[in-house]
């Protein structure tokens, strides 16, 4: 019943920061050939086509670690038109989305409220901007890779079975290209 498979890079992953961040033209001879690659091309919903299967192992998007790399994609079934969202962990070698490169929990604690969704940016945005240039090798505003940032949300923060405070920082490219290999120490 699944025939479409999108990787999300734009609708799963929206930019929580604006803009993408590059180096001048001097620096673009130091960047990696094979670090950023362009996406493949969306599958079509030709019916005769088998939808190719998600790659890595499907995994809760909360649960990543530290140097995980991971895809996103949204499951479309073409009989009732409902989407699926899965996140996969992938080999740093092969073509992903984003590279966790950091973790923080929030201050907040098991009592506290939800401080919005706002605020649970801002933090969890400084938090990882505070980290990116540790692990890249390169001050972010003169990186090519942008910032994203996996957070609690409203449900999650209040979860009985364990209360959600870490945020996820990653690493990823703008455009939606993907990366591969680890952009750890690359100064990209």
């Amino acid at each position: 019943r699944v025939r479409h498979l999108v990787l999300g890079l734009a609708a799963i992953a929206a930019p929580l920061m604006a803009g993408a961040c590059s180096g001048g033209d001097d620096q673009a001879d130091e960047t990696p050939a094979s670090a950023i690659v362009t996406p493949s091309p969306v599958p079509t919903s030709d019916a005769t086509a088998a939808a190719p299967e998600p790659e890595g192992t499907v995994v809760n998007r909360l649960a990543l670690d530290v140097a995980a790399c991971f895809n996103d994609y949204t499951l479309v079934d073409d009989e009732s038109g409902d989407t699926t969202e899965i996140t996969t962990e992938v080999d740093c070698r092969r073509p992903h989305l984003g590279e966790i490169y950091a973790s923080d929990f929030h201050p907040g604690a098991a009592g506290d409220p939800f401080p919005g969704n706002t605020e649970m940016e801002r933090w969890a945005t400084a938090a990882c901007y505070a980290r990116f240039e540790s692990f890249v090798g390169r001050q972010y505003e003169l990186s090519e890779l942008e910032i994203g940032v996996i957070r609690p949300t409203e449900e999650s923060w209040s979860d009985p079975v364990g209360l959600h405070r870490e945020i996820l920082c990653y690493v990823r490219a703008p455009d939606g290209a993907l990366l591969s290999g680890s952009m750890a120490a690359t100064g990209i």
